[in-house]
């Protein structure tokens, strides 16, 4: 049994989470069999992570609310706090950011009083996530800059780099494409030493979206190029959606307006169909700005508008001002 899930943690952590996946699901039932509730509440965790990065949000809800009511069953204030911030990930993925942000909110509260400084700076990361789509920008750059610190203090160079990429995406949010552009290097050299994979391929996505700000079309898409490459290879739902989006802002900014759109109207299909809010939020945007350069002024509004309203019913007031500025 051990044997099955070391196997399987080894999977997880090479992206091999179709393997891993299967791997847990035969120790699930094993340790259902035994009734062992810490084994099923941990089997269920990992499940419930796989299942998110694979894009079926609705059953890694499932596998989360079963690992909650279990580690609060066994008193394990520690897991409840690491489950409260996995639900979080979802919820916001979803688009209810309002239930995100109060589990996050209790996770940290149960951090603290544990103590637990490396699971503090964690929660405090993704509390600054979900911070800066409230457009909170204030209240994000805190929360990044605690949880750079304690990270800083503990020699965490890689979460460094994920504090740091977080940062370089809040000075992009407030149109410093400059400065965000050194700090989204740095951690992408941190990622690669670290063989990060997903986390490579968000830095190459912002630092292609930083370029693109700054007017460096051919260094986008060199980004773009690298960004794609690995996405092939790393089985991240969300980070796949993400990188179409990116990718189809700098074909249009090569001159291929028809294809960028195409592939834009797959990704909110994509997205729609999954469930993921935020990165159909993102799709639409970008095919607004893209219909209004190409003189679709009209079709561009409309979205915009839609964009907007959408976007400030759940609370995501980043991408809702976004949609005014663009509406001009």
């Amino acid at each position: 049994m051990c044997q099955t899930i070391d196997i399987a943690g080894g999977l997880m952590e090479m992206g091999e989470i179709s393997q891993a996946k299967t791997m847990y699901e035969q120790a699930l039932v094993a340790r259902r069999l035994v009734r062992d509730k810490r084994g099923i509440a941990d089997t269920v965790t990992n499940l419930g992570i796989i299942l998110q990065r694979q894009g079926d949000l609705a059953a890694a809800t499932r596998c989360n609310e079963e690992a909650l009511v279990l580690y609060q069953e066994l008193g394990e204030k520690d897991a409840v706090a690491f489950m409260q911030l996995n639900m979080s990930g979802v919820l916001v993925d979803q688009g209810d950011l309002s239930r995100a942000k109060a589990l996050l909110d209790r996770s940290l509260a149960i951090q603290r009083t544990l103590g637990n400084s490396s699971d503090v700076a964690e929660v405090l990361f993704n509390l600054g996530e979900a911070l800066r789509h409230q457009g909170d920008i204030v209240g994000a750059q805190k929360a990044y800059d605690e949880a750079l610190a304690i990270r800083i203090s503990r020699g965490e160079d890689g979460n460094v780099a994920q504090t740091r990429l977080g940062q370089a995406e809040l000075l992009l949010d407030s149109g410093r494409p400059v400065d965000s552009e050194s700090l989204a290097r740095s951690a992408l050299e941190q990622f690669k030493k670290e063989k990060r994979v997903e986390e490579e391929v968000s830095a190459h996505a912002t630092l292609a979206t930083t370029l693109l700000e700054l007017g460096r079309l051919a260094n986008a898409k060199a980004e773009v190029e690298q960004l794609t490459k690995l996405a092939r290879t790393n089985q991240s739902y969300s980070s796949r959606l993400n990188t179409e989006i990116v990718a189809a802002r700098v074909l249009s900014g090569s001159g291929k307006s028809e294809d960028a759109v195409r592939s834009l109207r797959r990704t909110i299909k994509d997205a729609q169909k999954t469930g993921f809010f935020v990165r159909q939020l993102e799709a639409r945007l970008a095919l607004a700005e893209i219909e209004a350069k190409s003189g679709k002024k009209k079709e561009s509004q409309d979205l915009l508008h839609s964009v907007e309203r959408d976007a400030r019913g759940k609370g995501f007031l980043l991408i809702a001002r976004k949609a005014v500025v663009d509406r001009g």
